[in-house]
């Protein structure tokens, strides 16, 4: 905003045409001049994935608690990750996918203030087949045994609980939420937000709604609700996961007024 005229009565006339008074001007232009003397600047920034991105499948067979409550599954890192939840084949022949994904972001300004992050995923092929309400994927936490190098063992360590974990982004729709062969996006909220790390790996999960609630998948035999991303193995780097963070530092500056 710039001042054309001179002070009349308490009232300046602006550029515009529109008039303020020197209190609505000094209220209205102290955050601006407040970023100026601290320094407060947004930026953003993308943490790619680390190798130990990686799936695991629970099995091929076995009743829905079975696969659900398991300890231990086998861990897959082969290109690709699942999320899912599917009957394979007639009577008890569940399956469980979770998929793990570090991110170091420890590169992060100590002074850093997180306003906004997602976690981008490059999507291959999506299905829906039970669509029930609970066909979705979300974000949480993972709390693997060594950073960056998950075990079978990991299986039941994505999420802080095995039944209803903390949830740190909003929920896609398999049937209605994602973009085929295109990076999708899952924007985090305050408590996902608050699971990045400036000091170390970001440890962060995605869990199909079915599997994230313990309902059981009721679709056909040979039904899949199920999400395949590529991961950091796939060749080049342009499907590799990434985390994306925008923050502010405050630095402080000394200004000498005469």
């Amino acid at each position: 905003m710039i001042i054309t005229g001179q002070e009349e009565d308490g009232v300046y006339e602006i550029e515009h045409g529109a008039t303020t008074t020197i209190e609505a001007f000094e209220e209205q232009t102290k955050v601006s001049f407040l970023n100026k003397i601290l320094g407060k600047t947004a930026q953003a920034t993308d943490y790619y994935s680390g190798s130990g991105d990686i799936y695991w499948q629970s099995g091929t067979s076995g009743s829905w608690d079975t696969n659900h409550d398991k300890t231990s599954a086998t861990a897959h890192q082969a290109n690709n990750l699942y999320a899912a939840s599917a009957k394979r084949a007639a009577g008890d022949n569940y399956m469980i996918s979770r998929t793990y994904l570090p991110f170091d972001a420890s590169a992060l300004p100590d002074a850093a203030t997180i306003s906004a992050a997602t976690v981008n995923v490059y999507v291959w092929s999506i299905y829906g087949q039970d669509n029930d309400g609970d066909d979705w994927v979300v974000v949480v936490q993972s709390f693997p045994a060594t950073d960056n190098s998950p075990i079978n063992d990991d299986y039941d360590q994505i999420g802080d609980a095995i039944n209803n974990p903390t949830e740190g982004s909003n929920r896609i729709d398999l049937t209605t939420g994602f973009t085929n062969n295109a990076y999708n996006a899952f924007t985090l909220d305050s408590t996902g937000r608050g699971w990045i790390s400036k000091t170390g790996w970001t440890n962060l999960g995605l869990r199909e709604g079915h599997d994230v609630l313990d309902h059981v998948f009721v679709g056909a035999d040979q039904n899949y609700n199920q999400l395949a991303m590529r991961d950091s193995e796939a060749a080049g780097t342009d499907t590799d996961p990434y985390l994306s963070v925008t923050y502010t530092e405050v630095s402080r500056r000394i200004i000498n007024i005469e």
